[in-house]
This record gives C-alpha cells, structure tokens and sequence, in this order.
C-alpha cells in the first residue's frame, strides 16, 4: 500500500516503459500501411491484424499463399527482432557476412555497390544427398521510395532471379554450374517497420521454384517452418553483429549513410 498519493505517483512515473502493448504497436505497424503502396515487392501476402498482434505478442506466424496459375507457394511470415532496425538492415544487407551460415555454402556479391541498391549476389545451398546443391543469382533492390513516403517507417529489401541472364563464368564461382542446380526462379522481400520500444517488425516471403527433379508444389510444403527458421538463424546472425561499427558504406534505403 502506498504512504501517499505523492509517492504513489512518483512509483508508477519511474517505471520502466518498455510496457508497450501489441495493441499499440499494431497500431504503429497500421499507421505506415498507406505508404506500402511504393513497396517493390508485388503480390505480398495479406496479413490480418490477429496474426500482426501474435508475432508482436512474441508468437512468430508463417504461413503459405497460394496464388492462381503458380504450381509454387509461397512461404510467409511474420515476427520482431529484439534489436534495433539500423543493425537488423545492417545485416541483411551484408551478404557476405552469411557466407557459411544459414545453410548456405556461400554468399558472395558478383557486381554493383556493396550494401547498395542494385547488387547482383550468388549464393548457394548444400543439401543432403540424393538432392543435388541448389544456387541462385539474384538481383536486390530497396525501397527507397517507400522508406521516403513513410519517414522511414518501412525498411524494404528485394529481390528476383537473374539465373537466366546471368552466368557464373569467369567468377571464383564458375564450378557451381556443373557441381550444382540453378533454382528455376526466386524473388522475395524483407521489410522492417522499427517499433517505439526499440524492437523491429519483421515480414518476409520467400517464392521460388527449385528446379531440378524437385517439385514446386511439393517443396513448398515445407516453406512455413523454413521460414521461421530463416527468422531464428537470421536474428543469430544480427545478434552476432551487436556491438560492431557498421560497415564503411552501409545506406538506408534511401541510399543516405547508416
């Protein structure tokens, strides 16, 4: 019981304010949904205010979209990052700091600014046998007009296949082409929306047929708890980067210095 109202106040004022309710926060994530009309990505999934209100409670959401005419799913989801939008963006867009995590054998850029807007990266994916290795090219692109129309409210990073235009020849890279298989196409999208309390908003889906023998339809099966361990491996990896400068040349979306 408290002695009087005076200290009554002064206990509750001096609380911490970390006591920010999924409810408000939802409200926060809704505030910047006129401006995702700039978003890059195309065909996103729909989210509901239930699923936004679980992840930001602390129960990540995945799920599977299916669109008409695609044999391939696509693979969803939605969660928050305890740490800060700068160092979750950092990290994404450091893809070489993934090389050998994630289950993949490498992550390399091929050509265009690093950290920048426009990068072509090659990554690849050991699987067990009989699966043959799978890689991809993919071109990545970041939301420069959307992180303006929101005041930086939306953190947008995408990207589509180029394993058709492009070719590992003359790269360090070259044997891939013989040792694995290319994906037939992929695109995809993360997105980052910073919280007040100093947390991050994650949504990301992946879309890909897998080539080879490897049915798209079968495959994506499995996208939904793929995705949720992408969100626990990548949050590993920013963990793993707290604490380190930025990188020299690190942007925002908007191309601005990190």
């Amino acid at each position: 019981m408290c002695m009087s109202l005076s200290f009554c106040l002064f206990s509750l004022l001096s609380q911490p304010v970390d006591a920010a309710s999924p409810q408000s926060l939802l409200a926060e994530v809704k505030a910047s949904s006129p401006h995702r009309k700039h978003l890059l990505a195309q065909k996103r999934p729909v989210i509901s205010d239930a699923q936004y209100l679980a992840a930001l409670g602390g129960n990540p959401v995945s799920g599977i979209a299916i669109h008409e005419g695609m044999d391939a799913g696509q693979g969803w989801g939605v969660t928050v990052f305890k740490e800060p939008v700068e160092r979750v963006w950092a990290t994404l867009t450091n893809e070489e700091v993934l090389d050998g995590k994630m289950s993949l054998d490498v992550s390399a850029i091929l050509e265009g600014p690093e950290f920048g807007h426009g990068r072509l990266i090659f990554q690849s994916l050991d699987l067990p046998r009989p699966l043959t290795d799978r890689y991809w090219l993919t071109r990545i692109s970041h939301g420069a007009e959307a992180y303006r129309a929101s005041k930086g409210a939306l953190w947008e990073l995408s990207w589509v296949d180029e394993n058709k235009t492009k070719s590992l020849a003359g790269t360090p890279y070259a044997k891939y082409e013989d040792k694995a298989t290319p994906l037939d196409w992929t695109r995809g999208a993360w997105l980052l929306i910073p919280l007040s309390n100093g947390n991050t908003l994650v949504e990301y889906f992946i879309w890909s047929d897998p080539g080879g023998f490897i049915p798209p339809a079968f495959a994506s099966k499995f996208a939904p708890g793929q995705v949720l361990s992408t969100f626990e491996d990548m949050e590993s990896v920013v963990v793993e980067q707290m604490g380190k400068p930025f990188p020299a040349g690190a942007v925002k979306p908007d191309g601005s210095k990190l």
